[in-house]
């Protein structure tokens, strides 16, 4: 696994598109909560 590159990261995407879901904390706000839900 390498590190995220701009276009996983343009706002087209939410983490758990990328697989990131486990760096996603599930108690604090986050950019993109509201459209990942």
């Amino acid at each position: 696994m390498g590190h995220v590159a701009g276009s996983e990261l343009d706002g087209r995407t939410i983490p758990y598109d990328n697989g990131l879901d486990g760096l996603v904390s599930k108690k604090k706000d986050f950019f993109g909560e509201k459209i990942s839900k």
